[in-house]
């Protein structure tokens, strides 16, 4: 998001006297952008039956005023909205993405049926889950507590 204006801004005087903020010129630039990536897997053995892949999209939107009248707009968020507005209830439309393709599943799981974390980067290696047992052998905590 970024604002601007030319003019004069807010001037405050000692005692009850300020001059008022007076814009000549106004800019409100906003802008958003959101990912989506999908993977499909078996819920059950945790089989991975494919990966679709990512998906990007970005809008913006800004607003002009000139003397204080305005505002004059721009940006593909006003083109979105219009044609949402056109299409009537219980319409199935689809733009983006109009299909997702999903990659061959692999040939081994690479699920991990003990219920560890993988991550998706593949940057950290999955850390063993503790036995509570052994935890409880080796804990600070005092004898009534355990």
């Amino acid at each position: 998001s970024q604002e601007a204006y030319v003019g004069i801004p807010e001037i405050v005087l000692p005692g009850m006297v300020s001059l008022p903020e007076m814009r000549l010129m106004e800019r409100n630039n906003q802008k958003g952008i959101a990912k989506i990536g999908l993977v499909a897997y078996d819920a059950k053995t945790r089989v991975p039956l494919g990966a679709g892949g990512m998906s990007l999209a970005e809008s913006d939107d800004s607003n002009y005023f000139l003397l204080g009248v305005g505002p004059y707009q721009g940006g593909s968020i006003n083109k979105e909205l219009k044609e949402g507005k056109k299409v009537k209830g219980a319409t199935n439309i689809q733009k983006i993405p109009q299909s997702v393709a999903f990659n061959a599943p692999a040939s081994s799981p690479i699920a991990d049926p003990s219920g560890a974390l993988h991550l998706a980067s593949g940057q950290e290696e999955v850390k063993p889950k503790p036995d509570e047992k052994k935890s409880a052998e080796v804990s600070d905590a005092p004898v009534w507590a355990k």
